[in-house]
């Protein structure tokens, strides 16, 4: 019977116990941690990227919708002035007579701060305009619609078209075929064609709608943009 003890306890001392060592806990915790900083940082990239392409497209948006404002009147509109930048502000400018007369800014000039014209459904009364500009103070893009009084002195009253939260640092009017034809040759025969070129950037509003936080700085980021279009006329002045 001790001989079977001693047999039992000699197999139980050659048995190894089998452990993780220190080394061994030390490596698992740092690829386990490695592996969560990876993954929390993917997660960040992913929410900052969404954001991003988030508050991007609602400038776009905003953008555009402005533009296509500006631009659904023109395209059935005459007598086409553009206000050039030696010219004066269309909305203070106080002899406003002469922006009633047709006036181009080409491609070689440096374009056009505003936009004065006739609206096609206005043909009967030529004593009517509607503008477009941009207020350098406001940073934004407003609609000017001109009257001319029995006296003959033009009253004018503006609406903002652009957003609040977007920041308008350019817009470049250039104009083309504005002269009316009257089949004699010594006018335009040219289509009128109006290229509107826009740039700016978003701003922090409020509720920082279009602000874009940088998660790694933690700064605000705006989106920028340029914008250009073409519009011509699609009814004969």
């Amino acid at each position: 019977m001790k001989n079977y003890f001693l047999k039992i306890n000699k197999k139980i001392n050659k048995r190894k116990v089998k452990a993780f060592t220190l080394i061994e806990l030390m490596m698992s915790v740092s690829i386990f941690s490695f592996l969560i900083l990876l993954a929390v940082g993917s997660l960040f990239l992913a929410q900052s990227i969404s954001v991003k392409v988030s508050g991007t497209q609602t400038v776009i948006d905003e953008v555009n919708l402005s533009i296509e404002m500006v631009t659904r009147e023109m395209r059935y509109a005459n007598s086409f002035h553009c206000v050039k930048y030696t010219d004066n502000d269309p909305y203070t400018y106080s002899d406003k007579a002469p922006l009633f007369d047709p006036q181009d800014c080409k491609n070689n000039d440096m374009g056009g701060t505003g936009i004065v014209f006739r609206r096609n459904n206005d043909s009967q009364n030529n004593d009517t305009r509607i503008g477009y500009y941009l207020d350098k103070k406001d940073s934004a893009i407003y609609k000017l619609s001109y009257v001319r009084n029995a006296d003959n002195s033009i009253s004018v009253t503006r609406l903002r078209v652009t957003s609040q939260n977007i920041k308008i640092n350019n817009v470049s009017f250039f104009v083309s075929g504005s002269a009316p034809s009257n089949g004699s040759g010594s006018t335009d025969n040219d289509q009128p064609l109006v290229t509107i070129l826009v740039s700016g950037s978003s701003i922090e509003s409020t509720n920082k709608g279009n602000a874009i936080l940088n998660i790694g700085t933690g700064k605000i980021n705006h989106v920028q943009f340029n914008v250009q279009t073409s519009v011509s006329q699609r009814l004969a002045g």
